[in-house]
């Protein structure tokens, strides 16, 4: 006999009382049609609609959406349900799990390198408000793994860190948020998401912003000379050479590492001593593995305009550097407490 008035139910007399009275009225392919909680991948309202009817699901999960499309289709999917739906997204990093509008508050790792809780409590507030307002009621997250194993591509960047407290204390902050828009959590390990050609995109509008001449590899049309020019030239031609990697995890994936291009790996670092020579690793905490050569290594745990912008906001000084990793970025190499 399950105890609905106590954890994680608490629920009053009237609240039992419609749990004994629906569950007494359902038939079997009602009972185990709440058991599925789907992926609604149609765009078509009316395909939808028709699944919760026929298969009588439990609840059903997006990727993001028109914020409009979505709480319309919500507001039909409960209207018609016998038994309201858990509606579900993955709120790791803000409203942009629900919506394609949404914010893009920050990812988790890069929640931690601040240090603050009140910002892992902030996360979960935002995540919620902007889902409650077009009907989620359910968070794929907190990602509460302990992100220990530098080879893994799956978790990375969606956890806390690899330190068990640093994990606990900013996964029950962002619980603690988004509980105020009345949405449930579910506690999970889960993988991410692709950053894409956007990323060069937004790092050459922010350098350009910041006043630089910005000159992009052409690594698709490179040759094996581009690995000879004489030092003299490269100094005469560059100030500074940055590499922004958008290497990002996902499940599918075997190991996040960088894949340089070319017969001879055109676009590495070459020119490492002859030019002051920097690294932003966009996605991948783990980064320093693939350019050990490089000394100056940033990393900034989200691929977002936004992430970019702060980045060079730092380079050029008119922002400090004030983030502490939550895991160690040298893999191991100097030792477990560096």
């Amino acid at each position: 006999m399950v105890a609905l008035t106590q954890n994680p139910f608490f629920l009053n007399d009237e609240g039992r009382r419609w749990v004994r009275d629906t569950l007494s009225t359902m038939t079997l392919d009602e009972k185990v049609g709440q058991l599925f909680l789907a992926i609604g991948l149609s765009e078509d309202d009316q395909d939808i609609l028709d699944m919760e009817r026929r298969l009588h699901i439990g609840g059903i999960m997006y990727r993001p959406h028109p914020a409009k499309k979505l709480k319309e289709r919500n507001d039909k999917l409960q209207a018609q349900a016998r038994i309201p739906l858990l509606i579900a997204a993955n709120l790791e990093a803000g409203g942009s799990g629900a919506l394609t509008e949404g914010t893009p508050f920050g990812s988790q790792m890069q929640i931690a390198a601040t240090g603050r809780r009140e910002n892992a409590r902030k996360l979960g507030w935002i995540s919620g408000a902007e889902a409650a307002a077009v009907g989620v009621n359910f968070s794929f997250a907190p990602v509460c793994d302990i992100d220990r194993n530098w080879r893994s591509p799956i978790t990375n960047t969606r956890t806390y860190g690899s330190d068990p407290e640093t994990v606990l204390t900013m996964s029950a902050a962002y619980m603690e948020g988004i509980a105020e828009h009345n949405i449930a959590v579910s506690i999970k390990h889960f993988p991410g998401f692709a950053g894409g050609a956007r990323c060069r995109d937004w790092v050459v509008d922010s350098l350009t912003r910041a006043g630089f001449e910005v000159d992009v590899f052409d690594v698709e049309h490179s040759t094996l000379h581009d690995t000879e020019i004489p030092e003299d030239t490269i100094r005469a031609k560059y100030d500074v050479i940055m590499y922004f990697s958008n290497v990002i995890n996902a499940s599918y994936q075997t190991v996040t590492r960088i894949q340089w291009k070319g017969a001879v790996a055109q676009d590495g670092p070459f020119y490492v001593r002859e030019v002051p020579t920097l690294f932003v690793s966009l996605g991948n905490p783990y980064g320093f593995i693939d350019v050990p050569m490089i000394r100056t290594i940033i990393n900034a745990y989200n691929a977002s305009p936004f992430t970019v912008q702060a980045a060079v906001d730092r380079i050029t000084g008119k922002e400090p550097f004030t983030g502490l990793s939550p895991v160690d970025p040298f893999c191991g190499m100097f030792g477990k407490d560096i």
